[in-house]
């Protein structure tokens, strides 16, 4: 009782230190389908309007909440009559429990089948969708977790966290290597829950995988859960307790709909089990049980001395003195548009030296969290092929950059088109069919790219702070939803989506759900997507480009004007009635 007491003690100090990045964390997880799925369950009450005649007056429906609580060794539903609303899962989260239940084979299987063989293209199409969902769940959903707790293990001594740990396993080259450890610790776990018993136990037995994978990525698959299983021996009772110690906060959740999951218990709960996972890892390393030897991140638990940090990052106090602001050097007028909107100048050589500027200075002040012993130090990272890293090549890809307006058009396009896949792709897992999504008749959604641009040019002042990035997305991405349903519906006297009824939502126009997720993907955008296409842009000839872009907006001026119309409508698009859109035929 005193030493769940004294590291769930440990857990709230933790979390108290990193509140904001660890909510964020959970978050994250909760939409993805890792973990703490039952958190989101605000975001799935749906008031549902029922129909008499012409009028659609509201009524009171008596509903079921049936909430899956991922806390015990077997999920249970907990059932509550309410009055007010009916329970509606969100999108994403429907996606992922048929990845994960299996469902979505059959949507797959069947679809195919109805398909006419002579139809090649459509059946192609589908497949596509098929093998970008399974990819989706082996490379995100299903290592997440172990991102997860890389954060929150290095949150356990240091003060700051580098919001660079988000692709940590990018960085140290092993996304593959770990993808396919947790997909074989699923795998064995999914077999052993033939047996009741086998399911209960191998649960546990198998519980601090991710935390070992997160402390030393290079392990092998088969070591890594046998390491588990032998750390776990005789613990595996004591955990579950711990585990169970939780269900206040889990009954707590569920009375405020999951609000206190988001804002306090998940964070908190994973900050605890990580002091516990470093308990069991000491233990471990002191017993010398076998593969301990594996448990080899030592500045993971302890920070190093002030002397080897010094010596190691002693090229940044030289760097510091060879940074050069090179903004002021530009004309005023100039400078202020690239400045502000981060749109680049002709200059390439001004380009890259602006950019190496900006990343040094990242740099400087991050590498000097690192030697007053406040962040981890990436240096010391115990794995050999980390001076194999092509510095050139990270800082390329980095985010801190300006894009060029051939690189903003071609920009627009692929995110359009991004959205519309993705939306069609959401369409099928969910409802079985294909359906050719958006007001105009191309396969691209201009909300998406409109939405992803404007990140990247108004919010370009807020790239060196991740959070405010974050909500900046929401509120811009939100303005943008807003007024795009307000003019589609001014024009053309129809709706193309309708989030009546869904909590937190305004007008039917924007939803708390959707502006998260857009929250999400606007941060993938900044820190990730757009930075790696940009790259390949700039590697295509100038005239090509200018050609290229050219044929683009023809094409869609065209569909445009011709949409004005001849917009798209019809099942799935504005009279759309699956469980999830609720879009309701004109009267």
């Amino acid at each position: 009782m005193q030493y769940r007491q004294k590291i769930k003690k440990y857990g709230k100090v933790s979390l108290k230190k990193h509140y904001l990045i660890f909510v964020l964390v959970c978050l994250v997880a909760a939409f993805l389908g890792s973990e703490y799925r039952s958190t989101l369950l605000a975001t799935k009450i749906k008031l549902v309007p029922k129909t008499e005649g012409i009028d659609a007056k509201l009524q009171l429906n008596t509903v079921i909440f049936k909430t899956n609580i991922n806390r015990l060794p077997g999920s249970f539903s907990v059932k509550r009559n309410f009055i007010h609303g009916k329970s509606n899962k969100g999108v994403l989260e429907t996606v992922v429990d048929k990845i994960k239940t299996g469902s979505v084979y059959l949507i797959f299987f069947d679809t195919i089948i109805s398909i006419s063989t002579t139809n090649v293209s459509l059946i192609i199409f589908v497949i596509a969708i098929f093998m970008l969902f399974a990819l989706f769940w082996y490379f995100i959903i299903n290592v997440y977790i172990v991102i997860s707790r890389r954060i929150f293990l290095e949150g356990i001594i240091y003060e700051k966290i580098s919001n660079q740990k988000f692709l940590f396993l990018s960085k140290t080259k092993k996304w593959l290597k770990v993808s396919f450890t947790m997909f074989l610790k699923k795998l064995m776990q999914i077999l052993w829950s033939l047996t009741i018993i086998g399911y209960f136990i191998k649960r546990y037995s198998y519980y601090l995988v991710p935390y070992i994978v997160a402390e030393n990525p290079n392990i092998d698959s088969l070591k890594a859960i046998t390491l588990s299983k032998n750390m776990m021996k005789n613990h595996k009772w004591e955990c579950f307790v711990l585990d169970l110690s939780f269900i206040g906060w889990d009954i707590l959740g569920i009375l405020t709909f999951g609000l206190s999951k988001i804002f306090f218990s998940n964070p908190y709960k994973t900050a605890t089990m990580c002091y516990y996972y470093r308990d069991l890892r000491a233990i471990a390393k002191q017993n010398k049980i076998k593969y301990s030897e594996y448990l080899n991140d030592e500045f993971l638990f302890k920070k190093a001395d002030q002397k080897l940090l010094e010596e190691t990052y002693q090229d940044i106090t030289k760097l510091a003195k060879q940074n050069k602001d090179l903004t002021s050097d530009q004309p005023k007028i100039k400078y202020h548009i690239f400045n502000f909107l981060g749109i680049s100048t002709l200059d390439k050589k001004y380009e890259e030296d602006y950019r190496n500027s900006q990343i040094n200075k990242l740099k400087i002040s991050s590498y000097k969290a690192i030697i007053n012993g406040k962040m981890y130090p990436n240096r010391l990272l115990p794995l050999e092929y980390k001076k194999k890293i092509n510095i050139k090549v990270i800082n390329n890809n980095y985010y801190l950059r300006h894009y060029s307006i051939t690189s903003l058009i071609l920009l627009f396009f692929i995110f359009s088109f991004i959205g519309w896949l993705w939306e069609v792709s959401i369409h099928f897992i969910t409802d079985g069919g294909f359906v050719n999504r958006g007001v105009l008749h191309g396969p691209y959604l201009p909300i998406y790219g409109a939405g992803g641009v404007l990140i990247l040019l108004f919010l370009n002042k807020l790239r060196q702070k991740p959070l405010f990035e974050f909500l900046a997305t929401i509120i811009l991405c939100g303005i943008v939803e807003y007024f795009t349903s307000f003019y589609l519906e001014t024009v053309h006297h129809e709706r193309w989506w309708n989030y009546d009824g869904y909590f937190l939502n305004l007008n039917g126009r924007i939803c708390i759900e959707g502006l998260l997720i857009f929250g999400i993907g606007g941060f993938a955008v900044v820190y990730i997507v757009a930075p790696i296409l940009d790259n390949l842009i700039t590697k295509i000839k100038k005239k090509y480009l200018v050609v290229l872009c050219i044929a683009l907006i023809s094409i869609f001026v065209s569909d445009q004007i011709y949409s004005s119309k001849h917009p798209n409508i019809g099942d799935g698009i504005t009279n759309y009635n699956s469980s999830h859109n609720h879009f309701k035929e004109k009267t």
